[in-house]
């Protein structure tokens, strides 16, 4: 007969693997108490300390003897042999989990690789179900349970160490927010969250984690953060640490914390992707909630292993009440971005996108999970073609398409069964709890009708509000049922609509408001200081309420989001949301104009409204933090640019670097044509902006008829007002259209109007880049003594501005000249100084072209063998830029 104890939670016995009757608290008490010294004897009076304390009673004795005797009758096989005065537990030590805890981790700490130890420190860590010995308060086990938390925390702290080692920063951000919760003190902890948020980008906010432990230190200890804390602060803030430690993508969502059921389906995954490239999870007749993110997260938690190269994950927001589908593109992107290739080495066609995908993932052995599909449409540029990586694909459709067309399997869900559902309630509330009220855990189920989505949400109600019974919760959900019959259908949602109309009712006011309001929100999430601005005051406490009652959850630290459903349904709650939504507005466009200048603090500057009362500004000091708070809202951005009105220029030209730096062309024209509606309430200096910017985003997507008519409607403007600066930026703007077209003396022409209206004015940086501009297109028509004259004294106009970025390509210009005309070594010299001055401000898509130039002075000197060098560097660099036509022109160079 096999025995297990368990202690690591509820003292458990398993005999055979069916959990034992132990009888009262006592009794499983005085059997802790044995076991817990396998084979060691343990004195009557030790026993009654260890569980009666200082409180034993007069039949004390008597009660150890018939505890003793029952667990004899219960545990046949296991001997409790009493001897001169005291008990004796005869089992192997590794029939207790207690005791394999203990020896997982002197495994995991003798292991020689990350690999072992991780692997040993999981094991470890999952054999605990709860405090250990729970309910029982003597000291002695009161000092045994404080010994096993402090090893379990510290064994915790070193498997997220191991996983920030090995790259997995994404991966154990959720699970190092909660330790900062749970240890706000910790200054490990909190080491280990600034390390996460930094390799995954988010410097400022790793910042700002070591500036609330820093206060919290202060204001509740009296102290200061420690030395080592200190100088990861100070790497941190100088960007000393790499931004990321390992090219693997971890993109999965965290791992789902309570799971059950589905082994029909999990087994259908197992087996069809080990033949199929791709599967589909789809719900029966499309009901929402029904788990298959759930189920696609945690199969994929469970074969992590399966593929080295790292996981991929996609939110496609197919069916969100609020937003747009995700474009194909969009997601290509990041996911090129996520595999190592800089934002300038992404094609901006999209069919290019989706072949340079393919082919990075060619050799790769590679997940890639995409979520909330609407149609096969979405799908088909994401699939990596032949190659041993894998796609889980969930849908509310069939995605027939995606089945007949590219071969792939087909995995529908219907509703949980009865005990797949109960299993899922008993994930959350415990056994006890659940086996304790039968009826009511029967009405709870039939209230859910087997989705799981409706079982957390109906499980978080009875935790946050635990002193209630399950019965007084089923009568309270009974009675919201009860309301709700008028538009009952029959169908799940309804269900769900009813579990969560009476969710809600439990909030409190502020929650129930903040609820409501977040329905009315666009986009796929939401930051906490966005949150605040749109509840117009501090909300910490009401989201953690919201996320305690499973209506939203923090799926990065500091980001919001809910189930569609749950947003749908919170979208039809009655609400004043316009001051609110008007506040967010504001939230979005002023940190919009603050990280524009941040990332272009020369730029001519725009005017923008105070913001609202109740309004958070993030605050933007510096580049990085810039480009990360871009990158967290991008899609945001564009979600909430239909509620700006006719400001909604603004906020283009506030996201116009970052685009530009990360070559979003598509998007970046979907916020300026935004604007253009508004045509009747801009001043011309606005207006010729917005055709120019839908010009130029549209000259970058190579739809260059649509991109000369709007700069003709620009100059038509722009000349009815007589303003120089506002006609000089559109004829510069020709100019570059024409350039692209090949078109080079109709980019003379109009590049030098732009330098005779910009010399009107008191614009230096304008007159400065007409003259370049000029230099640059005499040149390409080889009137070099006008390209050298105009070309010089935009270097020194740029020397004085400072604008080393216009500069180094005014030098190429210059060093180009003087190749042409004869003078080699000054065409090497300046080919150098230009390639230093833009590898210094981190053009790599200019410093490509300056090293092609830099490669051809080299040979016309007469030194071939650096030539060659530089050639073969500009080759490689315009590769990796996906600059295919002009890396093969290199390529017939050498």
């Amino acid at each position: 007969m096999g025995v297990e104890f368990e202690v690591l939670g509820e003292i458990r016995a398993r005999v055979d693997g069916v959990v034992a009757d132990l009888g009262a608290a006592r009794q499983r008490a005085v059997l802790a108490a044995l076991v817990l010294e396998p084979g060691r004897p343990v004195t009557v009076d030790q026993l009654v300390d260890r569980v009666w304390g200082d409180h034993a009673p007069g039949t004390v004795l008597t009660s150890v003897r018939s505890y003793v005797s029952k667990l004899r009758t219960v545990l046949r096989g296991v001997d409790i042999v009493g001897r001169a005065g005291a008990y004796t537990v005869d089992y192997e030590p590794e029939a207790l989990d207690a005791y394999r805890f203990t020896a997982l981790l002197a495994e995991a700490r003798k292991a020689t690789d990350d690999v072992a130890a991780q692997q040993a420190y999981r094991k470890a860590l999952e054999l605990w179900r709860g405090e250990p010995f729970a309910g029982l308060e003597t000291p002695w086990f009161a000092g045994r349970r404080y010994a096993l938390v402090v090893a379990r925390h510290t064994a915790v702290l070193d498997h997220v160490d191991i996983q920030l080692r090995r790259g997995a920063h994404a991966e154990v951000l959720p699970e190092l927010v909660e330790l900062g919760r749970q240890h706000p003190h910790d200054e490990r902890v909190a080491g280990q969250l600034m390390l996460a948020l930094y390799h995954s980008g988010q410097q400022a906010e790793a910042l700002d984690e070591f500036d609330r432990t820093r206060r919290r230190l202060a204001d509740e200890l009296g102290t200061d953060p420690g030395p080592e804390l200190a100088r990861l602060h100070e790497r941190i803030l100088r960007a000393e640490l790499p931004t990321a430690v390992s090219s693997v993508p971890r993109q999965l969502p965290a791992r789902p914390q309570v799971f059950a059921g589905r082994l029909r389906e999990l087994d259908a995954l197992a087996a069809h992707l080990d033949g199929r490239s791709t599967v589909v999870i789809s719900a029966i007749g499309g009901a929402g909630g029904v788990g298959k993110t759930w189920l696609a997260l945690h199969w994929a938690h469970q074969r992590l292993d399966a593929f080295p190269d790292g996981q991929l994950y996609a939110n496609l927001r197919g069916f969100d009440p609020r937003t747009e589908p995700v474009r194909p593109e969009v997601v290509l992107r990041t996911f090129l971005e996520a595999l190592g290739l800089e934002p300038d080495a992404i094609p901006v066609d999209a069919d290019a996108q989706a072949s340079l995908f393919r082919s990075e993932l060619a050799r790769r052995r590679m997940l890639i999970v995409l979520d909330n599909a609407r149609d096969a449409g979405q799908i088909v540029p994401l699939l990596p073609g032949a190659g041993p990586s894998r796609v889980v694909v969930t849908s509310r459709n069939r995605l027939a398409a995606l089945v007949s067309g590219h071969g792939a399997y087909p995995l529908t869900l219907d509703v949980l069964d009865r005990a797949d559902a109960r299993a899922v309630l008993v994930g959350h509330l415990g056994e006890r709890r659940v086996a304790a009220e039968p009826d009511a855990v029967a009405a709870v189920l039939d209230y859910c009708a087997g989705l799981p989505l409706a079982l957390g949400v109906v499980a978080a109600r009875a935790l946050v509000q635990s002193e209630l019974s399950l019965g007084a919760l089923a009568d309270e959900l009974r009675d919201e049922q009860a309301r709700l019959d008028a538009v009952d259908t029959g169908d799940t949602d309804v269900n769900l609509r009813a579990v969560l109309s009476w969710s809600v009712r439990a909030l409190s006011a502020n929650a129930q408001k903040l609820f409501a309001l977040l329905g009315q929100v666009p986009g796929a999430d939401i930051s906490e200081h966005a949150v605040d601005s749109l509840f117009g005051t501090p909300a910490e406490e009401i989201l953690d309420e919201l996320e305690h009652a499973h209506l939203v959850s923090q799926h990065v630290p500091g980001r919001y989001r809910m189930h569609d459903l749950v947003k749908l349904y919170a979208a039809e709650q009655a609400v004043a949301g316009e001051q609110a939504i008007a506040r967010l507005v504001d939230h979005y466009l002023h940190t919009a104009h603050a990280g524009e200048r941040a990332l272009f603090p020369e730029r001519r500057d725009i005017e923008l409204l105070e913001a609202a009362p109740g309004t958070v500004v993030d605050e933007i000091s510096d580049t990085a933090a810039a480009m990360a708070w871009f990158d967290a809202e991008e899609s945001n951005l564009l979600a909430i640019a239909p509620a700006i009105g006719s400001g909604v220029w603004q906020l283009a030209w506030s996201t116009t670097t970052y685009h530009t730096r990360t070559s979003k062309y598509a998007d970046r024209l979907e916020l300026w044509l935004a604007a253009l509606p508004f045509a009747d309430d801009m001043d011309v200096r606005t207006l010729t902006l917005s055709h120019r910017s839908v010009a130029d985003a549209y000259a970058h997507l190579d739809r260059h008829d649509e991109a000369m008519d709007h700069l003709h409607r620009a100059l038509a403007a722009a000349e009815a007002s007589d303003d120089p600066i506002v006609e000089g930026h559109v004829h510069y703007g020709i100019s570059a259209a024409y350039e692209q077209r090949g078109d080079y003396e109709s980019a003379v022409k109009h590049s030098t109007e732009a330098l005779r209206l910009y010399s009107t004015t008191t614009n230096q940086l304008s007159i400065g880049q007409a003259h370049a501009a000029v230099g640059w297109h005499s040149a390409l028509v080889e009137r070099y003594e006008d390209a050298r004259e105009h070309t010089e004294r935009a270097v020194e106009m740029f020397t004085e501005l400072n604008a080393m970025q216009s500069l180094g390509c005014a030098v190429d210009t210059l060093g180009l000249v003087a190749n042409k005309t004869g003078d080699h070594a000054r065409a090497v010299e300046l080919g150098r100084e230009s390639v230093r001055i833009l590898g210094e401000a981190g053009d790599t898509a200019r410093g490509a072209d300056v090293t092609l130039h830099l490669g051809e002075a080299l040979i016309a000197a007469g030194d071939v063998e650096a030539g060659r060098a530089a050639l073969v560097q500009a080759h490689e660099m315009l590769v990796s830029q996906g600059r295919t036509a002009e890396a093969e022109h290199v390529a017939k160079l050498l």
